[in-house]
């Protein structure tokens, strides 16, 4: 019964305890309550940061088997991560007991918790090159100018309009140049902080299909109309990061210096806008360096693969006298920052990944004739086929999701089935299960027992020849027992 598999594994786990809470060994934070709580798929976590987003639990969780959904509530510093199994969840819940993780410098606990599904009413929204945005904890101005900094690093900005309400506070509404664009912005900007501790974005796609502004004025801008006496492109007038808007907005507008750390992570006051730029030069460069390779196994095909799933990889180098490090150059900044957010703490080859932005804004190519040349270490695919956006705003942009146990396999030939997608993917690692999808086009998803050989299995599997044709594999959003697509 569940009664006696609760009691058998409170016995055989001393350090469980309680409802939706742990037993706490930090004499400083509150402790949580204490009665018995039977396993659940869905495990409770408490002391969460502010700042903390679902991709940075989704890093601590993926690694234990596939993560469903997670809730991040930051008005309660809670979250909840439901698995696809209530055996990842314990296996999960064990490891973190013994050594609860660090995020932004404070611990955070793992517990089973009470709930059997995590539900988001978030999960109806669809995507759409409108966005609202609302800044919670808000202590310092917020300005269309301010706004128009930070969105344009995603795409062009349409239009941008702000306003109040008694229950809601400061929001805005910003039309990116498309959804592609939109999308990337809310993934890269949800959950960060404009300043340090404060300011907190909170990003949802808006029902609306177009803003209309009338006026260009301190609460809202229509960056469409050519602006006189300024050099428009796009629509847009050219600002350097120095002189543009966010160095007027936040500090001109405002009258005074104050110390402040951006979400770009630098400390400022008045004369600290050069530190600025240099971090938003490093947060601008295409360029990936990674470390934690399994030196052993990992190749550039793996990476200029594994990586390419997020974006289009130009250029791979695996350090020649270092080869657990490696640099990923991308076609532009926007696919490094996604590509970031999605992989950093994600297993590969047995090993995790540390992904991070690089001070180099371009991989550069061995000299001819060296060892390194001949190495094979570095690679160019610039030209390369098999890049997966090969159109500006490509739609498959909207198809990105983070690393799953389930994956999806397209391309596939009219008379595939089962048997012989079980049969190829089993090459590289038996499958836990597969199920044909689609209509007229085959499409199939396999579903592997965790991330991890997910991964690697997508990394020699995709753009392999499978009766004639080049078979493309991605992560999938759905699972097997829920897939309608």
């Amino acid at each position: 019964t569940q009664s006696t598999w609760g009691i058998f594994f409170l016995k055989a786990c001393p350090l469980v305890r309680g409802y939706d809470g742990v037993v706490n060994m930090d004499p400083n934070v509150k402790r949580p309550r204490t009665e018995p709580h039977v396993p659940s798929k869905v495990l409770f976590i408490r002391n969460v940061p502010d700042e903390t987003t679902e991709h940075e639990l989704s890093a601590f969780c993926a690694p234990f088997g596939a993560v469903n959904q997670i809730l991040v509530i930051h008005s309660k510093n809670q979250a909840f991560v439901e698995f696809q199994d209530v055996a990842h969840a314990i296996n999960c819940l064990n490891y973190y007991t013994e050594s609860p993780p660090m995020i932004h410098g404070q611990p955070i606990y793992f517990a089973f918790s009470g709930r059997q599904e995590v539900t988001k009413q978030e999960d109806s929204q669809q995507p759409n090159d409108i966005l609202l945005v609302s800044v919670l904890n808000l202590v310092y101005p917020v300005t269309v100018d301010v706004l128009h900094q930070i969105f344009s690093r995603y795409g062009v900005i349409q239009k941008i309009v702000t306003f109040s309400k008694p229950n809601s506070g400061f929001q805005a509404l910003v039309q990116m140049g498309d959804v592609a664009s939109a999308i990337q912005a809310k993934m890269g900007l949800e959950g960060q902080n404009i300043y340090s501790g404060c300011n907190t974005l909170k990003i949802q796609f808006s029902a609306l299909k177009s803003l209309s502004i009338k006026y260009d004025n301190e609460k809202s801008r229509d960056y469409t109309r050519v602006v006189p006496g300024g050099a428009v492109v796009g629509g847009i007038p050219q600002q350097s990061v120095l002189g543009g808007p966010m160095a007027h907005g936040m500090m001109g507008g405002m009258g005074m210096a104050m110390p402040m750390q951006t979400m770009f992570g630098v400390q400022h006051g008045m004369g600290g806008m050069g530190g600025m730029a240099a971090a938003m030069q490093k947060m601008t460069t295409p360029v990936l360096l990674i470390s934690g390779l399994n030196a052993e196994k990992t190749l550039p095909d793996h990476l200029f693969v594994l990586f390419g799933v997020y974006g289009n990889v130009e250029r791979v180098k695996i350090l020649y006298n270092k080869r657990d490090t490696a640099m990923v150059e991308f076609q532009d900044f926007q696919q490094a920052n996604t590509a970031k957010m999605y992989l950093h703490s994600v297993p590969l080859h047995g090993s995790v990944l540390q992904v991070n932005h690089s001070k180099h804004s371009h991989v550069s190519l061995p000299k001819p004739g060296t060892e390194e040349s001949g190495s094979g270490l570095t690679k160019d695919y610039s030209a390369s086929a098999a890049h997966r956006f090969k159109q500006p705003g490509s739609r498959n942009f909207a198809n990105i999701t983070a690393p799953a146990a389930t994956l999806h396999l397209s391309n596939l030939h009219d008379s595939i089935n089962e048997d012989r997608v079980r049969s190829f993917v089993s090459q590289f690692a038996v499958p836990e299960s597969v199920k044909m999808i689609g209509g007229e086009k085959k499409m199939a998803l396999v579903k592997f027992d965790n991330v991890g050989t997910a991964v690697d299995v997508l990394v020699e599997a995709h753009n392999q020849v499978l009766d004639g044709r080049n078979v493309r594999v991605s992560f999938s959003k759905s699972n097997i027992s829920n897939a309608g697509h």
